[in-house]
């Protein structure tokens, strides 16, 4: 689970969540878990005030980070 912490002057701190996956150890097995869990992802455009590409907060998958890991040590 990933996310941030939004710290709020009235109410208490929250946690929004922002990715909820599950991972095993053969590769492509990421499930991702967030939709079944809290609904629709969030419109996340008010809150950061301009536009974003919602696939570069929502499509980031764990292997990814692996992957990435595994080309840096070839070069």
């Amino acid at each position: 689970m990933g996310g941030i912490m939004v710290n709020r002057g009235v109410g208490g701190d929250r946690f929004m969540p922002l990715m909820f996956q599950t991972r095993g150890k053969d590769a492509g097995s990421v499930k991702d878990l967030f939709e079944e869990a809290f609904g629709p992802y969030p419109d996340l455009y008010s809150a950061l005030g301009t536009a974003i590409n919602q696939e570069e907060i929502y499509g980031y998958k764990l292997e990814n980070k692996f992957e990435r890991q595994a080309k840096a040590t070839k070069n």
